[in-house]
């Protein structure tokens, strides 16, 4: 096995628009008429794969070859086979289909036809294309990718969606318009993002404060609508019903609303002091279990059906496959060590000849034997054809011979009693579950309406939402669930980290005892960055991230929130899945 490492290189593509790929080559070979993998050849691929770890954004193309023995068709699926052999490796291993291609190049004709020139083209080559990352937004964008949820809802009447993470939002009918007052006729989408957890908070950039002071939150989610291209807003005096799910529901939570700086990011959260409504659940605790219709078995009676008879299929004779012609190239003599050094090239060319004559002999009484069997075949594939059809009618007589007992059997007058019998049974059992079902929605009814009756018009009936957050809100944008962490004065101290280059990076402050995460800004000296009016000893985690060299880095570190020095980060490159992989786990 010979690894070619042929170049790490970047590219700049200008009809893509990509700004640069980063290629690495590599071969990994097979021996002769075999599509399995050697040992050696799994110990590269687990070595290259090792490669993608690190990559944002990557493709892996995996050309086959054989050598130029054998026939091309035979060829060309032999390449085939070593290049799916590679490729289910590698996604045994973990990597995803969509990241590589297979294709067959079939044979490559030696130069010098000799085994050790054979034996390099019996090989699979692997390009790995890497994408180069250019700034930081590009990473905020990959990080980011499939989150926004889209909903499409019908303007005419009222609306109620359910996001991913179990935000749920009830919009009553009319309950948009566009800037000019008018109302949307047509669908509208409503667009929505939720952030409950600390890595959802980090890719949106924000953090949980209000004027400077210390939130602890419950849920944020971000909503907007569009109707014909246009931006939509909640008209006067309406509102939605916001339902934001907790495992723990907290004293003291209240309703926060997202102002935008000028560049359109979250700058603050604006309290609203209203506080969450109490459970839908709460006012239907006293309903009874819901109906459940009964069943009343009534055994039918023995059908008496004669299947006897049934006609056998006739079986197809097999055809005769023509024997192999072989190929005087193909027969090579290889005698053995001693024979070797003493045989002459003309004598194993005359052994060579022996053989291939054996088995042009051989092939030839195949030959005529296959002429025979084939004769026979053609006179037997008639015989077949007249069995078929002879078959089919016969079938078919059978097939309507049952029916029409099976007929004959629902006509009788045991028969007809059972299905009157069952008819009015089920008339009447219909009919006690109806009227049931009725009365107890009647009961439901009346809890909900003395709901709305306190807490507004939302038709709130899910009784998954077992915990929630329910708020009314009165616009779109960024919402929140949170109430205040009180630190007193003395206590609060200013968190600096060291920016030890000048490369672009967001850093963020996590807290672990807390559902609080705040994003820190650039000192006004620009060595540091900080974040102030934190609690003094507080456990905490740091993440940061960067781009340098076309690569994301990322520096997460575990200390305590103190004013003695500023906190030292160590970068390590990393993938967009090793980052949204850490990120997931900072709620642990």
């Amino acid at each position: 096995m010979r690894k070619m490492y042929l170049f790490l290189l970047l590219v700049y593509v200008v009809t893509s628009g990509a700004r640069a790929q980063e290629l690495l080559r590599e071969s990994v070979y097979f021996e002769t008429d075999q599509h399995e993998l050697t040992t050696a050849a799994r110990q590269s691929l687990d070595e290259l794969l090792q490669h993608t770890m690190d990559l944002s954004d990557f493709h892996l193309q995996i050309l086959a070859f054989t050598d130029d023995r054998g026939a091309t068709e035979y060829n060309y699926q032999l390449a085939l086979r070593r290049g799916q052999s590679v490729q289910n490796y590698l996604s045994s291993l973990g990597l995803q289909v969509e990241k590589s291609s297979v294709e067959s190049l079939g044979e490559v004709a030696s130069q010098q036809p000799n085994e050790q020139e054979r034996s390099r083209n019996r090989r699979v080559d692997l390009i790995l294309t890497a994408k180069w990352i250019g700034s930081l937004s590009e990473v905020w964008e990959a990080l980011d990718q499939d989150r926004l949820q889209e909903f499409r809802i019908d303007a005419q009447k009222g609306n109620v969606v359910e996001g991913k993470a179990g935000t749920r939002v009830w919009i009553p009918e009319g309950a948009f318009t566009f800037a000019n007052g008018q109302k949307p006729t047509g669908p509208i989408t409503l667009r929505m993002k939720e952030a409950y957890a600390f890595g959802d908070m980090l890719i949106d950039g924000l953090s949980t404060h209000s004027d400077g002071q210390l939130l602890e939150t419950g849920g944020m989610i971000f909503l907007e609508a569009e109707a014909d291209g246009q931006e939509l807003q909640l008209g006067a005096d309406q509102a939605m019903a916001v339902a934001l799910p907790t495992q723990q529901l907290q004293e003291g939570m209240q309703l926060f609303m997202g102002e935008q700086a000028a560049d359109g990011t979250l700058s603050n959260w604006s309290a609203t002091q209203q506080a969450p409504a109490p459970e839908l659940n709460e006012f239907l605790l006293d309903l009874p279990p819901f109906p459940k219709i009964k069943r009343n078995w009534i055994k039918p009676p023995k059908e008496v059906i004669d299947y006897a008879g049934e006609p056998t299929a006739p079986r197809r004779p097999i055809k005769p496959n023509p024997p192999s012609k072989p190929r005087r190239e193909a027969i090579v003599y290889y005698p053995n060590a001693i024979k070797g050094i003493f045989m002459s090239k003309a004598k194993r060319k005359k052994r060579e000849e022996e053989i291939y004559e054996r088995r042009m002999a051989n092939y030839t009484a195949k030959l005529e034997k296959y002429k025979e069997r084939q004769a026979d075949y053609r006179v037997a594939i008639e015989r077949y054809g007249q069995d078929v059809k002879v078959y089919e009618q016969a079938l078919q007589a059978w097939e309507s011979q049952v029916q029409e007992q099976k007929d004959n059997f629902k006509s009788t007058p045991v028969y007809q009693a059972y299905a009157e019998q069952v008819r009015k049974s089920e008339d009447a059992r219909r009919a006690r579950y109806d009227q049931a079902v009725k009365e107890w929605y009647e009961i439901k009814n009346r809890r909900i309406s003395e709901y709305e009756a306190q807490y507004g018009d939302a038709l709130l009936s899910s009784s998954a939402m077992a915990k929630q957050y329910l708020y009314r809100v009165s616009r779109l944008g960024w919402i929140n669930c949170d109430r205040f962490y009180e630190v007193p004065k003395e206590e609060k101290v200013t968190l600096a980290i060291a920016d030890g280059d000048a490369e672009e990076e967001e850093l963020f402050v996590i807290f672990k005892d807390i559902k609080s995460m705040m994003k820190a800004s650039k000192w006004q000296h620009g060595t540091h960055y900080q974040v102030s009016n934190l609690p003094k000893d507080m456990e905490i985690r740091v993440v940061g991230i960067k781009v340098m060299d076309g690569k994301a880095q990322l520096a997460v570190k575990d200390t305590k929130v103190s004013d003695q020095g500023a906190v030292q980060l160590s970068y390590r490159p990393a993938s967009i899945n090793k980052i949204r992989s850490a990120l997931q786990d900072l709620d642990s």
